[in-house]
Order: C-alpha cells, then structure tokens, then sequence
C-alpha cells in the first residue's frame, strides 16, 4: 500500500471535503514575523520582496493569496490534500489574476522537490491533526525544501495545557461516536459541553475549566470545532518533545514568532531567577515556561541544522527593521521627566531625553512603522531643542535607543517588523483598497487587511469596501450606498434613516482606515 492510499490520510483529506476549512490570514506565521525573528537571532533572512514561500496545509489559500497580492515579486507554492478547498483556492487565484501562486492538490507524501528551495515554509494547524508519517512528511520537507538561510514555521498543541483541553475532546468524541454527519457531530458536541458547564458546580476548579471552554466554543466557527475537536487525529506534544523530533529531522529552534513569547523578563524576577538556576539550557528555559503558563498551543520557528543561531540580541540588529508602538502621550510638558506614555492598559516611563524623545516619534507616527535608522535620526534632532539638564547624551544614541526598543520589544511594548505595511491613514478622494479583500467582502464579513490580520465588517461596510478601487469618489460612492440603503438591501447603522450622506459614507471610511484596509492610490 503506498503512502497516498493511507486509509488514515485518505480519511483527514476526506474531512476536508466534507467540511471545508475556513482559510484565514495568520499574521503569526507571515514571512514577516519569520524574518525578523530570524534577523534578530542572527540568521541573514532572505528579503522579502523576492522571496519563495511554501504552505503545507493551505486550505483555500487564505493565508498565503494575501501575502502573494502585497509581495508580487515573490513565489508563492500552496498544497493541500483536499480538491474542494484546493478547486475554491484556484478559482480566487483567477479572479484576481495572480501569476505568482500556484496551489496543488496532493498528499504531502507524495510532493516531489523542486528547485530552487524555499525561503520560509509555514505549517500551520496541520501537524496535531495528522497521523505519524505525515509529520514525519511536514519535518523531512522542512528540511530539504528550505533555503540556507530560510525559515520555517511549526504550529502544533501543546502540553500540559492541551491535556485539560484533550479531555474535552474525549468526552465530545465519546458522545458524538454514533453521529456520521458532521452538522449533527457539530450540533451534539455544543449541546454536551452546554449540559457538562450548567450541571458542574461553578465554584470547583472543574467546573470553571468547563465554563471558560464553554465560552470558547461560543466564540469559534462549525468548522473549527469539528476539525480541532472531533477529527480523528489530534496529537498534543510538549515542547521538548517536538524539538527532538525536529533535531532527528536536521532542524534546530530558532524560536516563536514574538520575543515577549520567549522572555523570563516578563515573569516576576523570583521566578525568572529560579527558572535560570533550574533550566540548563534554551529548550529547558522554554519547556519550563510552558509548564508556568499551562500552554496549550505553540508557533514554533525552525533553521536548517547548519545554521547558526546567535541569542544574544545586539542593538546593531535593529539596523533595516521597522519599529513601530501604539503610545500615547500623558505627560503635557515636552520636556518634563520621567515622561508618562500609555500603551494599552500599562503606562510606562522615560527617564531621560532620548528616550522620552523616541516614545514620543513612535506615538506620532502611530500605526506607521518607522525604519530604526529613521527613528534614531528623528530623536537626534528633537534632543537638539533640549534644554541643558544634568544628562549625558550616549556616546552612541542607536545603540542607546537599541537597547531600549529591545527591552520594549520584549515586554511587548514595541514591535518590530522585517518589512513595514502599506497602508494609509488619510482618506483621499478616491478611496482604494485592495483586490482580496474587496473579492473577501462579495463572500461574507471577513477580510484581510494590510497587516495579514482579520477584520470584520457588517453589510453596508462589506458592499461600500468591494466598491474601493480607486476610480470612484467619495461623492459618486455615497449616492451608490444612498440607493442601495433606500431599496431596503441594508440596515443603515452610521446614520439616521434617510440622511445618506457623504459624511456617512466617510464614517465607514474611517473605519476602514482604522482598521489598516486602505492603501496608496496608484501612481
């Protein structure tokens, strides 16, 4: 029997079929997060504008149409076992006319290698769910199909937070044994986890685990739930174990896609302190947290074996990244120190100058990225227009600021980004978005903005974003919205009954905007 004939794999790809996955965007395992992870452990990454990427398990296309749209001088290769999900993906490649993708409809045992290699390969929400010699696929093509310099990305579930969630699984599977179809699969499975929380006592840890998950599965979609909880392969590793694994394939730990991930900063420093002492080395700092925070899912990025990895982060790495902070000002004064900024529900403090200074371009510049050598050159000519105080300027202010921004990037403060989006954040008279997400918004609520995440949008939204293609004014748009809303096809939210303006027409707009949809007009 060969591999393709694997009653097991045929079964998953058969799943598939039947209940079709929804492909989305994950903006953890874009070549972006890869690449800049990858820059600031000292691996020489690839650019991104001509790079090659491989998706293992790309469903539709979802995550890997939009990366091939924003870059198209990069090469885009997708494979999927299922035909349905591969036939819808090849449809939408065609609508938008994209000659850098391709999508194949093969067993990931049968993939034969071609040349050149490529520079970032993404797995993700595949590896759990397949049996054995599949994962042994998805490793070996991780290493053969990767460039010197490349990097690949490994989700998978995790213990020892999966076993609290596996026990979920069991009992789900266990009452929906009988059911064949995936509708009352799905249907059984809500209504058994919505008998187990109201009959638990909520005041137990027992019935407060099954309270939160019951909320999660209000929150998730039919597909999701059938596919992570009730298919037949779900296998959750710990950390340590998928490494070995990994190793025995001729890969080595880079990391996960965000330093604040890997940091025993963010820990209270008698914890940080002791996992120093215990742990004996990177895999064993990692594992460890894991077990602190009963992680249950993990993003893990892989490099050949041969490459080196360089864990002590220097401020010269920040040289040809992107930085960028949602901050804002509390302190009035320019000058007054410490300088207050929020982010979210923190306040953090400047201490000196330079530092006040650099919060303070990346909470005007806020939600651009600014490249670092940019950054540090805007702080150098504000600290001109300083007072004299009782402060010593560095003697190397990229370095200062470096060590800063990555003390930042750590406690996930500041982000740093390999490539920097391109969106807008003024609305011009021709509005324009880009062809995938107004092609999403024909099909339902959900689109892919600049940033590779998800945005929702209600009818009225959906319809005005399809029409963004930079031909139309904001007066010609109106009047189109005006028509559509007074034939009843909409509920009108923006605005009172009857006033169909510009101005509502422009609130929609902003929140387009806001929600980093709207890109540069053409040339």
């Amino acid at each position: 029997m060969s591999v393709s004939e694997d009653p097991a794999v045929e079964s998953a790809s058969s799943s598939y079929d039947r209940v079709p996955y929804t492909s989305w965007p994950y903006a953890n395992s874009h070549p972006n997060r890869l690449a800049t992870i990858g820059h600031l452990l000292g691996v020489p990454t690839p650019p991104l504008d001509r790079m090659r990427v491989l998706e293992l398990g790309c469903a539709s296309g979802g995550n890997l149409i939009p990366m091939a749209e924003m870059f198209s001088g990069g090469t885009f290769l997708g494979v999927d076992a299922s035909s349905r999900q591969i036939g819808q993906g090849r449809d939408r490649i065609q609508s938008l006319g994209l000659d850098n993708i391709e999508l194949l409809n093969v067993q990931l045992q049968d993939l034969e290698k071609t040349d050149p290699p490529f520079d970032y390969i993404i797995t993700h929400g595949v590896y759990s769910w397949v049996p054995p010699n599949v994962q042994e696929s998805i490793l070996r093509i991780s290493r053969d199909w990767l460039s010197p310099h490349g990097v690949a990305y490994i989700s998978y579930n995790t213990n020892p937070g999966w076993k609290m969630r596996g026990m979920i699984r069991d009992m789900l599977g266990y009452h929906c044994e009988s059911f064949d179809d995936p509708s009352a699969r799905v249907h059984q499975a809500r209504a058994l986890l919505q008998f187990l929380t109201g009959a638990a006592d909520s005041q137990t840890a027992y019935g407060a685990f099954l309270k939160e998950e019951s909320e999660l599965f209000a929150r998730v979609t039919d597909d999701y739930l059938f596919h992570d909880h009730l298919e037949g392969h779900n296998e959750a590793l710990y950390f340590h174990e998928f490494v070995r694994r990994a190793r025995d394939a001729g890969l080595s730990y880079l990391g996960e896609p965000y330093l604040f991930l890997m940091a025993t900063r963010n820990f209270p420093d008698d914890v940080e302190q002791t996992l120093q002492r215990v742990a004996t080395d990177t895999i064993d700092v990692e594992q460890y947290m894991d077990f602190l925070r009963n992680r249950s899912f993990r993003m893990t990025l892989l490099v050949r074996s041969d490459q080196p990895v360089d864990r002590t982060i220097e401020p010269k790495r920040l040289k040809g990244l992107y930085v960028c902070a949602s901050l804002t000002r509390v302190t009035e004064d320019r000058f007054e120190l410490p300088t207050l900024f929020d982010c979210g529900e923190r306040r953090i403090e400047a201490l000196d100058p330079a530092t006040s200074e650099c919060f303070a371009v990346l909470a005007e510049r806020w939600p651009h990225h600014l490249q670092f050598e940019s950054l540090v050159e805007q702080v150098e000519q504000r600290l001109q227009t300083w007072p004299h105080i009782a402060w010593q300027p560095p003697d190397d202010l990229a370095d200062y600021i470096g060590e800063h921004l990555i003390h930042c990037a750590v406690g996930n403060l500041v982000h740093l980004h390999a490539h920097g989006p391109k969106f807008v954040t003024e609305i011009t008279e021709k509005p324009m978005v880009s062809q995938w997400p107004r092609l999403q918004a024909c099909d339902g609520e959900r689109v892919t903005n600049q940033k590779h995440e998800i945005v929702s949008l209600d009818d009225p939204a959906r319809w005005l974003l399809s029409r963004l293609d930079g031909t139309k004014t904001i007066e010609e748009l109106a009047a189109e919205l005006t028509e559509r809303v007074e034939a009843g096809e909409f509920e009108w939210e923006n605005a009172e009954p009857g006033d169909h303006s510009q101005e509502a027409v422009r609130a929609y707009l902003r929140q387009f905007r806001d929600g980093a949809l709207l890109q540069p007009e053409p040339a």
